[in-house]
């Protein structure tokens, strides 16, 4: 149950949460709903933020579980939840245990979305990052040129977002120790 693994309540920018919803929900639907499962993401994400690595790991492992049982390994939920637990670990440091999930997840979602999707893009961006903070910098930006080549063709050349990872690369090409 969901209450043995986390406290009840939160304190969040001053406010205090709480999760019966999800407890509800649990409850309602059952513990491998997508409602639930969707709730607990969302949970696993708000406790990352709040710097509890170990509660979020547990959500994560868990969600990640029941995406792959309910829709697959491949399906975006699954693929999704999989680069989130990647980006608790590389948070921490914790980069042996990041890459191989990020690797995974460029890899599923290359053969599912294809290379031009975004969300494959967004996976190899993700990679290049972990890559550069683990100090492999060439590989990092040689991943981020490349899914910067794609954005270019999936974005308006104004996008906001695909200026950001110009910059970004820019960046890493000038001084490759920069942390955009």
């Amino acid at each position: 149950s969901l209450s043995k693994m986390i406290s009840p309540e939160i304190r969040w920018h001053g406010v205090l949460l709480t999760f019966p919803s999800v407890r509800n929900g649990e409850k309602l639907v059952g513990v491998e709903h997508p409602a639930t499962a969707t709730s607990i993401n969302n949970l696993a994400d708000l406790l990352r933020e709040k710097g509890e690595y170990a509660e979020a790991e547990q959500l994560y492992r868990r969600n990640l579980a029941t995406w792959s049982k309910l829709l697959g390994e491949e399906h975006p939920h699954a693929i999704m939840t999989r680069a989130e637990l990647a980006a608790l670990y590389a948070e921490q440091d914790q980069f042996e245990l990041a890459e191989p999930l990020l690797r995974q997840a460029c890899e599923q979602t290359a053969r599912v979305m294809g290379e031009d999707s975004m969300l494959h893009i967004n996976s190899v961006i993700r990679l290049s990052v972990l890559l550069r903070d683990s100090g492999r910098r060439p590989e990092a930006l040689q991943l981020l040129r490349d899914a910067v080549a794609r954005a270019e063709g999936r974005m308006s050349p104004l996008s906001p977002r695909l200026q950001k990872l110009r910059r970004h690369l820019e960046a890493m090409e000038k001084n490759p120790s920069t942390l955009h």
